[in-house]
């Protein structure tokens, strides 16, 4: 991950096959990087938003679409678009 904001932890996911170890990264809280949002907030930033390698909404667009491949139901992700 680009910056320091995050956290890499390792943990077990359950998959169709079984058991597998996966590494996630964990937004650090007491980062200055992190902020409390309201969703409409949230969602101002994402479709205006830019970082170093791509738009906020193309990273969104991008993460709901492998979300959904997976067949994770992901409430706030359906309740913003």
């Amino acid at each position: 991950m680009i910056g320091y904001a995050y956290t890499p932890l390792f943990g077990t996911a359950l998959t169709p096959q079984g058991s597998v170890e996966a590494l996630a990264f964990v937004i650090d809280r007491s980062s200055p990087s992190f902020a409390e949002l309201s969703d409409a907030e949230a969602a101002a930033i994402i479709a205006t938003g830019r970082g170093e390698l791509e738009t906020n909404l193309e990273y969104f667009d991008n993460l709901a679409e492998h979300v959904a491949v997976l067949g994770i139901k992901d409430h706030v992700r359906s309740d913003t678009i």
